[in-house]
């Protein structure tokens, strides 16, 4: 044990170190340092980033009414602008596909019930042949 000034011992033992003080009344202003106590996750360990944090911010874009009527409507590619006669944009409801087919095939929308008791008498007329692909 190194004695400093005979009043004053030191003793290292792995990463602690301790002071002795033999005559307390000399050395009143030595003060024994806090241990620091670190929050969250400890410093030996790497953090892993969560897949919040890795997320790309995409650039906001605004949105357009479907129903506008100034709007230039978009077909597929796939379909010729020639062939198109018309262009419907049914109420979006339950119905809306029984409604596209009687403006398509009757031109008023109000005989949508019509198509759907014809199609749903053919599905039961022939149930056999559409079971399986349903």
């Amino acid at each position: 044990m190194p004695k400093l000034q005979n009043e004053l011992t030191i003793l290292q033992q792995g990463n602690f170190e301790m002071i002795i003080v033999d005559n307390a009344a000399n050395y009143k202003e030595i003060k024994i340092p806090n241990i620091k106590r670190k929050h969250g996750h400890p410093s030996n360990s790497k953090h892993i980033c969560s897949t919040f944090k890795n997320i790309v911010k995409k650039p906001k874009v605004k949105k357009l009414n479907n129903n506008d009527a100034t709007m230039p409507i978009k077909l597929d590619s796939c379909i010729h602008q020639s062939i198109v006669s018309e262009i419907y944009n049914p109420l979006g409801d339950s119905y809306c596909s029984f409604r596209l087919l009687a403006v398509a095939i009757f031109q008023e929308e109000k005989k949508w019930q019509n198509i759907k008791n014809t199609m749903i008498s053919q599905l039961t007329k022939n149930q056999s042949l559409y079971s399986n692909t349903l």
